[in-house]
């Protein structure tokens, strides 16, 4: 959970809505198949009911930064280190700019290759 102090009240924001806003954000990124989970994430993802996306962690550090883990899934042919750098740059971009809160890392592990459907 982050908390913003406004002049008027706090704000909470749920790690599950960083997570979301993150696998939205790379909707668009060409070359982006989506995220991928392991089976060990989806049995944790269904016992416990959470919203979690999967394929994607998020941390919060001591001083109110935010570290985010993404496995993805990449089209085949595509440039990976900069589809990676893409994706890096758009999901900063988006929490930053509709949470306010500082994204500090962006960690992107390529799991898998798929290919595109004709």
């Amino acid at each position: 959970m982050f908390n913003k102090v406004l002049p008027y009240g706090n704000v909470h924001i749920a790690d599950q809505i960083v997570s979301l806003i993150a696998s939205l954000a790379i909707v668009e990124v060409d070359g982006v198949a989506g995220t991928v989970t392991d089976l060990k994430d989806e049995m944790i993802r269904v016992v416990n009911k959470k919203t979690k996306q999967k394929g994607i962690s998020v941390e919060k550090s001591e001083q109110d930064e935010i570290s985010i883990d993404m496995r993805v899934a990449l089209y085949y042919g595509v440039d990976i280190l900069e589809t990676c750098k893409t994706i890096q740059r758009v999901v900063k971009q988006e929490i930053e700019a509709m949470t306010g809160i500082q994204v500090n890392t962006v960690h992107v592990k390529v799991e898998q290759i798929k290919m595109k459907n004709a």
